[in-house]
């Protein structure tokens, strides 16, 4: 079963990097222009939106295999199980130790919410 995620801490930052760069050349856009709406950064957002909707479709886990799928970094399959640090009210917080240097911190979002 894939489970979608989103990465978290410093590897997350520098991994939707790209994303914020977008959104900041939109803001540029929007605020330089002298219309009342622009159309150069009505496409812009609209670039942003589809990139986002797809790096977040696109990053899942697969729990069984334990394969981790990013879209623009291929990582091997978890050797050791995922450990959960945290769990939230939408998310459950794990971390991921891919090699003996490197962890990566996830949030996956729950598949049924907590009953009250």
């Amino acid at each position: 079963m894939k489970r979608h995620l989103i990465l978290l801490g410093p590897q997350g930052l520098i991994y939707y990097s790209w994303l914020f760069t977008i959104l900041l050349i939109d803001i540029i856009l929007s605020y330089e222009g002298n219309q009342l709406i622009s159309i150069s950064a009505l496409i812009c957002l609209l670039i942003f939106i589809l990139l986002l909707i797809w790096t977040i479709r696109s990053s899942y886990l697969v729990l069984k295999s334990g394969k981790l799928h990013l879209p623009y970094r291929r990582l091997p399959v978890l050797a050791v199980p995922l450990t959960k640090y945290r769990t939230g009210r939408y998310f459950v917080y794990y971390q991921a130790r891919v090699n003996h240097y490197q962890t990566i911190k996830l949030a996956i979002l729950k598949s049924k919410p907590a009953n009250r």
